[in-house]
């Protein structure tokens, strides 16, 4: 039986992370989509072959077995929680929530529930990444000592207003885009954290909104250490105002130090991992 899939959001992440995955996938399939825009609505279900489109996600979920939320933040909450007293499977998008009391809400939603959750920290799932953990796991580096994690990206050095940088809409910026993936790779790796501190910083100053008032904005770039309960450091550098001149404008780059070796990674999200 085929999984009956409905997608919430039309962006340019949607077009790259789910709709491709999902057209070549023999369990499931997108046979509903929904979005805001008419336009690229109606240009995403027609690339993809998708019959059923809406532009509020309500009357969707009459429709489907399980709900891909990849809308903005503010948006997650309602549409989660909703889902989940249908009984339908859902893959919500991080961040769960604006705040810690609507992710909790949905975690509550999901307990109540006999549906499948997941939120995709999918950079777990990429081969460069696994090949480390296994490496340390079978013990290449020895005892931890330090773990350098940098992700430079450049979507932020354009001033121009973004919802995700309007913390009232993003609830966070790059620490809630970037960071919580090196987070949690670096629990993966090294283990749990029991201190963190963190700097952050709004690096460009960005245009009011549309109608013209002003916001506070979300941070661009942070540096947060961590020290492990195995008694390692580590240094987690993020930001959307760095550069990189490669085909998909973003670099990861790891270093992981040991008693018995060291581990250098790359990823460009392009031609090297």
């Amino acid at each position: 039986m085929t999984l009956r899939v409905g997608l919430v959001g039309t962006s340019w992440w949607a077009d790259s992370m789910y709709l491709p995955a999902l057209a070549s996938h023999p369990d499931g399939q997108i046979t509903a989509l929904c979005g805001r825009d008419p336009g690229r609505l109606a240009d995403r279900a027609t690339q993809w072959g998708i019959s059923s489109t809406f532009t509020e996600w309500q009357p969707m979920l009459d429709e489907v077995d399980a709900v891909i939320i990849a809308t903005p933040n503010d948006t997650h909450e309602p549409i989660a929680v909703a889902a989940l007293e249908r009984g339908l499977h859902v893959l919500c998008e991080k961040p769960l929530a604006g705040d810690l009391a609507g992710a909790r809400r949905i975690a509550a939603a999901a307990a109540a529930s006999s549906a499948t959750t997941m939120t995709p920290f999918t950079y777990r799932w990429m081969p460069a990444n696994q090949w480390v953990k296994q490496l340390i796991d079978e013990g290449y580096i020895g005892t931890p000592y330090h773990l350098n994690l940098r992700y430079h990206t450049g979507y932020g050095r354009n001033s121009t207003y973004a919802w995700r940088f309007d913390q009232e809409l993003a609830g966070s910026g790059v620490i809630g885009d970037l960071g919580t993936h090196w987070l949690h790779l670096a629990r993966w790796w090294f283990g749990e954290a029991v201190g963190m501190s963190a700097f952050t910083d709004t690096m460009v100053r960005r245009e009011p909104r549309a109608d013209g008032s002003d916001y506070v904005q979300c941070e661009d770039a942070a540096l947060m250490t961590l020290k492990f309960a195995n008694g390692a450091h580590g240094s987690l550098q993020v930001t959307c105002v760095g550069w990189e001149g490669d085909g998909f404008g973003q670099q990861h780059n790891a270093e992981l130090h040991g008693s018995e070796g060291t581990l250098y990674l790359r990823c460009d999200w392009d031609k090297v991992q």
